[in-house]
């Protein structure tokens, strides 16, 4: 739905992966699959980075969207832009935007985010992200956070 989106209004998308499936070779380390992850949005000169995730945690109440980023200027703006559009838009409790050292946020060579959008193991949440409105809206919410970064 964000490819989509994105490619609609003009932008090239570069996908890391479209399944759950690993993009390195066969029994790679954690390392290096999320290496060649980076790699492919380096190679492709990307201008930004964006990883998106559903959370997940023991206890059931946990709730709220998070984005996080690295530290670097570029990529907290971006983080803001698009935790901010989501929370509206989806009406989950905003956990902030967040310093984290997920390795493909650190190793990224552009801006870069690692979004989680809603939590898994907590019902109310796994409705929406298992609902067709509620990805809509996910999409969409990314897709404006992504345009006010670029001030387009």
């Amino acid at each position: 739905m964000l490819k989509e989106k994105l490619e609609s209004n003009g932008a090239t998308v570069i996908m890391t992966r479209e399944t759950d499936q690993d993009v390195s070779y066969p029994h790679a380390s954690s390392s290096e699959e999320l290496g060649a992850r980076v790699n492919i949005a380096s190679d492709a000169e990307a201008d930004i980075f964006i990883s998106i995730h559903n959370d997940s945690f023991t206890s059931i109440t946990a709730a709220g969207t998070t984005t996080f980023h690295y530290g670097d200027e570029e990529s907290v703006e971006l983080a803001q832009c698009i935790q901010k559009n989501l929370v509206d838009e989806l009406g989950t409790m905003d956990r902030g935007t967040r310093f984290g050292s997920f390795y493909v946020i650190r190793y990224a060579k552009m801006p870069a985010v690692l979004v989680e959008v809603a939590f898994i193991s907590n019902p109310e949440e796994e409705l929406l992200l298992a609902s067709t409105d509620g990805r809509s809206k996910a999409a969409e919410s990314i897709f404006k956070g992504i345009v006010k970064y670029f001030k387009v």
